[in-house]
């Protein structure tokens, strides 16, 4: 159960729903989503970081 969310700021975060923290993703140091990207089954859209699509998503538990 992970979803992927940007703040306010723009920061991606990555929120696990079993904690109550959040964690700053690594890919923050390597650069700003460019653009929107389908994910490689085009199943998803998400944001393309780098040669990385980064998707927003809530997976149940």
């Amino acid at each position: 159960h992970t979803l992927l969310a940007f703040d306010g700021d723009g920061r991606p975060l990555l929120l696990d729903t079993g904690r109550s923290e959040a964690a700053p993703l690594p890919l923050l140091e390597r650069g700003q989503p460019q653009e929107l990207a389908w994910s490689p089954d085009g199943s998803h859209l998400g944001l393309r970081i780098g040669n990385e699509v980064w998707i927003v998503a809530l997976t149940p538990p």
